[in-house]
């Protein structure tokens, strides 16, 4: 059935909010490059408050729906909100959800209104805690609700879905792509950024990209740095992100009387651009599905060091060193060695990362092909009707 004639099919996207987290990150990276005349994406969000993709969002075409949270609604309150929507939107025919632990409320919803509905796994653990308990026993029964089914990797697939699903026919891996083009590596744009940033010749400049929460371990990079920086006085920390745990962050640099060495950059809108400056990309996270901040990394050609509790499909160059989480030595050794033999003449790792499926190009097209083919099966019902 042609449907290129048609208006852009709108897809529904669900997420707490538009800050530069990675599942938002994979969304946006997708968005600006699939055909917007063909596919459109609208936003779910969670909060009033308005992040970093919000103006890009409205600029390419999409609409944001704020939702009050569920904690301030409960649960009915919550599920009347999404069944209040889909009577007011009935140009909506595909959700496809991020938010992990409420999935059950809006697909549900969105099933009982006929909407065919996607859910995707960006991680492989909800942490540890009684919050995490509850969160797994909600995620549980998505693996039977929803129609179809995304993960970064097996791996998170297997954990939120089970063997059954990620062995069948709903299930597919969705890479973490990006624009290759835009992050490899250029000296002249390095010498501009660094000279922007004020990073003086000489400073060996570690990076880290990642929103303040507990998963992404900030307590233990300051560690890492602050055994690095004794060895090494011209090295400097970039942190590239925002979130609860700032403030916390914040006081243990000071208490370490590294403030003028740990540098709070915020929501960057151009980490392609951050990255060129570094050096050395700082990674030790509790757990992760398939960082897309590890794939930018290595487009952009910067070693990594990162933690072995995340899955060794990351490591799709040369660049990833794999280190354990309760060994502080080891990271230590591991980076002061790289360092010490500074044998790299950064070079071009464009070709490597797109031919190991990560060019956000083809990754696109296939996920629009994708919403194409449910939206046929739309059109077909409608016909039948």
């Amino acid at each position: 059935m042609n449907i290129s004639n048609s208006k852009p099919i709108r897809v529904l996207q669900v997420f707490n909010g538009l800050a530069r987290g990675g599942a938002e990150t994979i969304i946006m990276n997708l968005y600006r490059n699939i055909d917007r005349d063909k596919v459109q994406f609208d936003f779910i969000v969670h909060t009033k408050d308005r992040y970093v993709y919000d103006d890009e969002v409205e600029a390419l075409g999409g609409r944001i729906f704020r939702f009050s949270k569920i904690d301030d609604i409960g649960i009915r309150g919550y599920i009347e909100q999404w069944n209040n929507f889909w009577k007011q939107h009935k140009e909506y025919h595909i959700i496809h959800g991020h938010l992990r632990s409420i999935a059950i409320f809006y697909l549900l919803t969105a099933k009982k209104n006929g909407v065919y509905t996607i859910i995707h796994s960006h991680n492989n653990s909800s942490g540890k805690g009684i919050k995490a308990i509850i969160k797994n026993m909600l995620q549980f029964p998505l693996r039977y609700i929803a129609d179809y089914y995304f993960a970064c990797s097996k791996q998170a697939g297997y954990w939120l879905f089970g063997k059954r699903i990620v062995n069948g026919n709903n299930f597919a891996v969705l890479n973490n792509a990006v624009d290759v083009d835009k992050f490899t590596f250029s000296d002249d744009m390095r010498n501009l950024i660094r000279h922007q940033m004020k990073i003086s010749e000489g400073v060996k400049a570690f990076v880290h990209v990642g929103n303040f929460r507990k998963q992404k371990n900030h307590v233990l990079l300051i560690e890492i740095f602050a055994r690095l920086h004794a060895k090494m006085p011209q090295s400097r920390l970039f942190l590239a992100g925002s979130g609860e745990l700032e403030n916390t962050i914040h006081e243990l640099v000071q208490k370490k009387g590294l403030e003028e060495k740990v540098i709070f950059l915020g929501e960057c809108k151009n980490i392609d651009e951050l990255l060129q400056a570094m050096d050395y990309f700082l990674f030790p996270s509790l757990y992760e599905g398939l960082p897309v901040s590890v794939i930018e990394a290595q487009a952009s050609g910067l070693p990594i060091f990162c933690s072995d509790t995340i899955t060794r499909d990351v490591a799709i160059t040369d660049l990833v060193h794999f280190l354990p989480l309760d060994n502080l030595d080891a990271w230590e050794k591991v980076v002061l060695k790289e360092l010490s033999e500074d044998k790299r003449n950064r070079r071009i790792y464009k070709a490597e990362v797109a031919n190991a499926g990560y060019d956000i190009r083809k990754n696109a097209m296939y996920l629009q092909q994708f919403y194409q083919g449910i939206y046929e099966k739309v059109l077909i019902k409608e016909s039948l009707l």
